[in-house]
């Protein structure tokens, strides 16, 4: 277990540096599909957790700043489907620290210093 902190351990120490964690392959299993695939409802709530996910939700549990930073397809429900996937497998994540961005926006534009 020790490991698996020390990997998680910002390299100054300190376990309240901000972590911004794409979900997209990251905690969430990235699944290759076509555009019309990824706007069908359901499709970015079905997607099954990775293995860098329960690390980082004992780091949010021990006081660690984690907040969600991902990209989301407009005119369709990816948004509120991403969401309702934080909700039930990430939920250390409040609302708060979700930060979606448009698809077409770059997402270190909202990201504040």
């Amino acid at each position: 277990k020790r490991q698996k902190e020390d990997a998680l351990m910002p390299v100054n120490g300190k376990r309240n540096a901000m972590w911004f964690i794409d979900m997209d392959g990251i905690i969430a299993e990235w699944k290759a599909g076509c555009d019309g695939q990824l706007r069908m409802p359901g499709y970015f709530r079905a997607l099954k957790t990775t293995v860098f996910l329960p690390p980082l939700r004992e780091f949010a549990a021990a006081g660690g700043q984690v907040y969600i930073l991902s990209n989301y397809l407009t005119r369709c429900l990816a948004l509120q489907d991403k969401q309702e996937w934080v909700d039930e497998d990430f939920p250390e994540v409040t609302k708060d620290r979700r930060l979606f961005v448009p698809c077409g926006i770059k997402k270190a534009d909202f990201v504040k210093e």
